[in-house]
């Protein structure tokens, strides 16, 4: 509910939702629209007729509030930790479970979806179901600071991953994960790391 609040009146999502091509839809049904739709998952039918909009104008608010909502949150809640945040999640990790250098945990959750068109068998998993991926990295406060969605279905955790922006990023360098760091009360250096499942193989960053 206070998700919902906070974008109901956040100025910039206004902004970005007069931006879109439906300009005859007002950015309050826009919002209810797209809210309703968010909360209960409810059918384009069953909104259309409370809405009295049409199920193609449905989907394009949907799709078009939903990049707002992204455009304006993304940058304030989910940034690219600097080097000393990175430090600090390997710091708190280590005193919970005393595993040094240890800076996030990742896994991956199938997330159960239609067919898109002329996917074939793209998202068609081994489960039986056409399936897409949303993977995420979380910190010891189990906070998200790095996620990924919509990976097709075949596709398992680490090769997610490693495709990703993210995975490309770290394992270049770029995701400003300092190299090494001694181990508390040591001389010794490691360097810092992710922990996954039994599908994440032992790989160091190129």
């Amino acid at each position: 509910m206070i998700f919902f609040l906070l974008i109901f009146f956040f100025p910039s999502y206004n902004y970005f939702l007069s931006c879109v091509t439906c300009h005859n839809i007002s950015g309050s049904l826009r919002k209810k629209v797209c809210f309703r739709y968010l909360a209960n998952e409810e059918f384009f039918a069953s909104l259309g007729y409370f809405f009295l909009v049409g199920k193609s104008t449905e989907q394009d608010i949907v799709r078009e509030s939903g990049k707002a909502i992204w455009k304006v949150l993304q940058p304030i809640y989910i940034t690219v930790p600097a080097s000393e945040e990175w430090l600090r999640i390997a710091d708190e990790f280590n005193e919970i479970c005393k595993m040094p250098n240890y800076i996030g945990s990742r896994d991956g959750q199938y997330c159960l979806i239609r067919c898109p068109p002329n996917a074939v068998f793209l998202y068609f998993n081994y489960k039986s179901f056409h399936l897409t991926k949303l993977l995420c990295v979380a910190d010891a406060n189990c906070c998200s600071t790095l996620i990924d969605v919509g990976a097709h279905g075949l596709e398992n955790d680490n090769s997610v991953f490693s495709n990703s922006s993210s995975g490309k990023a770290f394992s270049s360098g770029e995701l400003n994960v300092p190299p090494v760091r001694n181990i508390p009360g040591t001389s010794v250096s490691i360097p810092l790391y992710f922990v996954g499942d039994e599908a994440s193989p032992l790989k160091p960053r190129e």
